[in-house]
């Protein structure tokens, strides 16, 4: 839920979600930081060090599956609507297609688990449903037990043996002038 309902400086830009679907491929996790949702980022900060909360898993150019209240299929611009501050396409070490398309597979499997907000469901989480999806295929994602529950922590997927930031919006030039503003609708 979103308390600013002003724009923020570094605000995910539709020119950035171009770029994100033209170099995201099947299988690559989306990894997010709102300080729109700045009482998440919070809790994150505290309990993992970091101040990325969301994740979801590229499932064909221009969509992923994520959690919205639910598991949910949704497109990449989703994240303009979100106002996201920070994006990250990370691309995890797979041995083979089958490897990935099993991931998507799982993943897409669980759409319609609703939210956990006692995080009693590993899969009940954007990044919990992620990294299962991950760890069941044998891509090994660290995972952190908080409060005693299992989650894997957003910035885990930066730390996956092998993978490769292919972009984050941290990296990029800041867009100038007003053309690029998100509106505050």
């Amino acid at each position: 839920m979103s308390l600013w309902p002003w724009p923020l400086p570094g605000e995910v830009t539709p020119e950035q979600i171009e770029i994100v679907s033209n170099l995201a491929k099947p299988g690559d996790v989306i990894v997010e930081s709102n300080a729109h949702c700045w009482q998440w980022v919070a809790v994150s900060y505290v309990f993992t060090g970091s101040t990325w909360v969301h994740a979801s898993l590229v499932t064909e150019p221009g969509r992923m599956v994520t959690m919205e209240g639910k598991i949910i299929d949704l497109p990449l611009s989703e994240y303009v609507r979100w106002r996201s501050t920070r994006l990250a396409v990370v691309r995890p070490p797979y041995v083979s297609s089958g490897q990935m398309r099993s991931a998507i597979q799982y993943a897409s499997s669980q759409k319609g688990l609703v939210y956990d907000p006692l995080f009693e469901n590993v899969n009940g989480s954007c990044t919990g449903i992620v990294g299962e999806a991950l760890t069941r295929v044998g891509v090994p994602v660290e995972q952190e037990r908080i409060l005693g529950h299992r989650i894997f922590p957003a910035r885990a997927f930066f730390h996956i043996p092998g993978a490769r930031i292919i972009y984050n919006t941290e990296n990029q030039p800041k867009p100038s002038g007003k053309k690029h503003a998100v509106s505050a609708q």
